[in-house]
């Protein structure tokens, strides 16, 4: 939730802080030296809680920002810029 809406960060062994689905990941693989993408979903949260929010379903602009983002980093990652 710390990076805009159609923006990403690309990081070698470094992910969020707290976040139990890496946390399950890193005991499955037994390091954290892997390239993590993190995807932005900030917004605006409408009065909601973290929880809530990551939770709620996604407004069409959202989706189709967060589609066009994950078209983009699999050409990137395809060498097809």
């Amino acid at each position: 939730m710390d990076i805009p809406l159609g923006k990403f960060k690309l990081n070698f062994g470094k992910g969020p802080l707290v976040h139990n689905g890496l946390l399950s990941i890193y005991e499955q693989l037994g390091t954290k030296d892997f390239w993590h993408i993190r995807i932005g979903i900030d917004a605006d949260r409408g009065g909601k809680t973290p929880e809530e929010f990551v939770l709620s379903r996604w407004r069409p602009e959202e989706r189709a920002a967060i589609k066009a983002l994950i078209a983009k980093i699999i050409q990137g990652l395809n060498g097809q810029n």
